[in-house]
C-alpha cells in the first residue's frame, strides 16, 4: 500500500483518545485521526472518505456510536467497523452487529488485543478489496451475518462460500457474543466445537468446493446456546463412523495408512463438549447444543431431559438419554499429538 493505512478513532473521552491513538501510531504503520463525536467523525469522513478502518465507542452522548454506524454506512462505507463499549452484555454486541459493525471489544481494551483486531480487519479488507464481487443472494457485497433479537435472545445467520473470510467472520461474531456470557473454559470448548465442525462441513461436505455455500446460524437463549452448521454435500451415515477415542493410535496409524490427513476427531471432541449433538437424516444439517449454568443452578426446565445424538427429520423419535462422557484427559493428550502430526501446523 502506498498510503498509510488510515484509522478513524471515535471516542467522546480525551484520554482514550489519545490512549488508542497512541498505541496504534506508536510503530508508524498506521495514521490515526480522531474525533470526539459521531457528528465531527461524519464531517471528517465526508472531507476524507478513504480509511481504512473505524475505530468507535457505542456510548457517545449527541449521536450514539449506534445511530453513526448506521449513518456512516448510509454514505457507503465499506471500511470495516471495530466498536469499543464498556457495556457488557450480548444485546449491545448483536445490535453493533446488526447496525453494521464487523467487530466488537470490551472495555477496558487490552491494547495488544486491540492491535491484533484491527491488523486482522484491515488484512481481510485488503484482501477482499482484491476478490471478486460476490453474487450471494443477488448482491455486491460480502454477505453480513443477519443478527436478530429473539424474544430475550440473540440469533445470528450468515450464508456465505466454503471457505470464504465471511465464515472466519461467523466465528468471530460467536466469540465475541461468547465472551459477554461464558466462562472462558466453556469459551474455548464452544470455539472448539464450532471450529471442528465448520471444518467437517467445508472439507467433507461441500469438498472444498468453492462454488458451494456453507449456512451457519447461532441461536444464544438465556438458557442454552445452539449452532445450526448446514452444507450443500451429499451428507453421510452419522451411525457408521468409528469412535476414534477408543483406541488413539490405531486411530492414527490407520489415517496414516490410507493416505487421510491427520484428523477424524471432530465430532467425537464436539460430543465431549456440547450437551446435544443432533443430525438430520442425510447428514450434511448438524445442531450443536449447550446447556448453561447460571450462578450454580442449571438454566434448564425443571424435569426435563434434553434430547442428544438424534434425528431432527422426526422430532418424536429423538433419543432422551445423556451419552456416557468418558474421560476428556486422552483427547487433550491426543489432539496436541494431532497438532504435531498435522504438516500444515508445520508449516504454519
Amino acid at each position: 500500500m502506498d498510503r498509510p493505512i488510515r484509522l478513524l478513532v471515535v471516542d467522546d473521552d480525551a484520554p482514550t483518545r489519545r490512549l488508542l491513538s497512541a498505541a496504534l501510531c506508536g510503530d508508524g504503520v498506521y495514521e490515526v485521526v480522531t474525533a470526539r463525536s459521531g457528528d465531527e467523525a461524519i464531517g471528517i469522513y465526508r472531507d476524507s472518505p478513504d480509511f481504512d478502518l473505524i475505530v468507535s465507542d457505542l456510548t457517545m452522548p449527541g449521536m450514539p456510536g449506534l445511530e453513526f454506524i448506521a449513518k456512516i454506512r448510509s454514505f457507503n462505507c465499506q471500511a470495516p467497523i471495530l466498536v469499543l463499549s464498556s457495556m457488557q452484555t450480548d444485546q449491545s454486541v448483536a445490535r453493533a452487529l446488526e447496525t453494521g459493525a464487523d467487530d466488537y471489544l470490551q472495555k477496558p481494551v487490552d491494547l495488544r488485543e486491540l492491535r491484533r483486531a484491527v491488523a486482522f480487519l484491515v488484512d481481510q479488507s485488503a484482501e477482499r478489496k482484491h476478490e471478486e464481487v460476490s453474487e450471494i443472494e443477488g448482491t455486491g457485497s460480502p454477505p453480513v451475518p443477519a443478527v436478530k433479537n429473539v424474544d430475550s435472545g440473540t440469533f445470528v445467520e450468515l450464508t456465505a462460500l466454503t471457505d470464504s473470510p465471511q465464515v472466519e467472520r461467523f466465528q468471530r461474531f460467536v466469540d465475541r457474543l461468547l465472551a459477554t456470557t461464558l466462562q472462558e473454559k466453556e469459551r474455548r470448548e464452544l470455539h472448539l466445537a464450532l471450529e471442528e465442525i465448520v471444518r467437517n462441513a467445508t472439507e467433507w461436505g461441500n469438498r472444498s468446493d468453492h462454488c458451494k455455500k456453507i449456512r451457519l446460524s447461532y441461536c444464544l437463549m438465556p438458557d442454552r446456546i445452539t449452532f445450526r452448521i448446514e452444507d450443500e454435500g451429499a451428507g453421510f451415515d452419522t451411525g457408521a463412523l468409528n469412535d476414534p477415542t477408543i483406541d488413539p493410535k490405531a486411530h492414527i496409524e490407520a489415517r496414516r495408512a490410507s493416505g487421510k490427513r491427520m484428523g477424524g476427531w471432530g465430532i467425537f471432541l464436539t460430543r465431549k463438549v456440547m450437551d446435544e449433538v443432533t443430525y438430520n437424516r442425510k447428514g450434511n444439517v448438524v445442531f450443536l447444543t449447550k446447556y448453561l449454568r447460571r450462578g450454580g443452578l442449571t438454566a434448564m426446565i425443571s424435569n426435563t431431559q434434553p434430547p442428544v445424538h438424534g434425528s431432527v427429520d422426526d422430532p418424536h423419535t429423538m433419543p432422551s438419554v445423556k451419552p456416557l462422557r468418558r474421560n476428556t484427559r486422552m483427547l487433550r493428550k491426543t489432539t496436541r499429538l494431532l497438532r504435531k502430526e498435522d504438516p500444515r501446523v508445520k508449516q504454519a
